[in-house]
């Protein structure tokens, strides 16, 4: 029984953390159409700047500048020079949250 009980709180657990992905992911996704002015534009976490032809260094400072001021945080340089994917910069800015006071 006690087994079970946590096999089951670990799938909620799990659950709880791909949920709060999607919704970072989608927040993203939106914010990331409004600076490329496309949108058709679709992101996974797989996706990099070299998928998205709107995407190149002017556009990139932009959209982290867009993703600081919608979700109320900041990055520091060495943060942002590290990301190689959108499921990085998904999981900066999910560990940011988790920082932010409430």
């Amino acid at each position: 029984m006690l087994h079970n009980y946590i096999a089951a709180q670990s799938i909620a657990s799990w659950l709880q953390r791909k949920e709060g992905d999607m919704d970072v992911l989608c927040n993203l996704q939106e914010i990331a159409r409004r600076v490329f002015e496309n949108k058709d534009i679709a992101l996974s976490r797989k996706t990099t700047a070299a998928d998205v032809s709107e995407w190149d260094s002017v556009s990139h400072i932009t959209l982290v500048l867009a993703v600081e001021s919608e979700f109320g945080m900041r990055f520091g340089v060495a943060e942002i020079g590290s990301l190689e994917n959108v499921g990085a910069f998904v999981d900066l800015i999910e560990k940011g949250l988790k920082s932010t006071p409430q």
